[in-house]
């Protein structure tokens, strides 16, 4: 592979990266919105069982965090 070609696919790999943030930032942006239009509970009920209990655990493990913050306990 000559160096013209190591950068084509370096620039078509950086690009790829791009459209897949971008892709992500435009997903959470209408996650976002289905939320604030449907309500949580709604959203939540749409979600994988994998999916919901991940967010579970990370808001317990977030409220667990600030209680021990603000309490000392």
């Amino acid at each position: 592979m000559d160096m013209d070609e190591w950068e084509i696919n370096i620039k078509d790999a950086e690009e790829q990266q791009a459209q897949e943030e971008a892709h992500q930032h435009f997903t959470a942006h209408e996650f976002s919105n289905m939320i604030l239009s449907l309500g949580p509970n709604a959203v939540l009920s749409l979600l994988t069982d994998e999916a919901r209990s991940e967010l579970r655990k990370s808001i317990i493990l977030q409220y667990n965090h600030r209680l021990v913050e603000t309490t000392g306990l």
